[in-house]
């Protein structure tokens, strides 16, 4: 009985801190929370919309790009200021795409 019972609370425990983890400390999460409190529940219409775009631009941004995100998003103090980060963020996402773009034409062009 009792090994049944630790079998059972180490499974609650497994999944409450999955849940924590995809809901709290995840850093997409994070940012989604932050502008939410900023912005209230206009953010997204479906919750997961919202970690689901985050994590799409943090896939194109960097590293580094990352880093400023999450600096700029924990400083923000307005709605505006946040959604400034977000726009920040996807610009410096879609440099790194124009730039390649732009020596992709030059070497089609140069040759």
């Amino acid at each position: 009985m009792k090994g049944i019972m630790t079998l059972v609370l180490l499974g609650a425990l497994g999944a409450g801190g999955y849940y924590g983890w995809m809901h709290f400390v995840r850093p997409e999460a994070r940012v989604c929370r932050k502008l939410e409190s900023l912005c209230g529940s206009a953010v997204s219409k479906e919750p997961d919309e919202c970690t689901r775009s985050i994590a799409d631009l943090r896939a194109r941004i960097g590293e580094d790009g990352q880093q400023r995100l999450d600096s700029c998003m924990s400083d923000a103090q307005s709605c505006s200021a946040g959604m400034g980060c977000m726009a920040g963020a996807g610009l410096s996402g879609m440099g790194g795409a124009v730039q390649d773009f732009l020596k992709g034409l030059g070497k089609s062009v140069g040759k």
